[in-house]
């Protein structure tokens, strides 16, 4: 398991992948109005940890998405141990 010093750069390279797939998707972080987060229970990690990463990149928009952050003994990914899920609306 990951050292707590590693929570915030697993959590930072999540959020990364999330921005890249959005992109992707012809989507931005401002688009998503839901978000919801998976989080193995393992050492180190806490849920302030998790905000604080979440909040530095969706922190300065007017409008937040929708979130839930729920916390799992494991994922069906094995290794994973975080899950960003996101819901992004996107004007034509």
């Amino acid at each position: 398991m990951p050292a707590l010093w590693r929570w915030p750069a697993l959590l930072d390279a999540a959020f990364e992948n999330l921005k890249t797939a959005l992109g992707a998707a012809g989507a931005r972080l401002q688009d998503v109005v839901q978000l919801r987060t998976y989080l193995v229970d393992a050492p180190g990690m806490d849920l302030e940890t998790y905000r604080q990463e979440r909040n530095r990149y969706f922190g300065s928009f007017p409008e937040r998405p929708v979130a839930m952050t729920v916390r799992v003994s494991g994922t069906t990914v094995p290794g994973a141990l975080v899950l960003l899920e996101a819901v992004a609306v996107v004007a034509d």
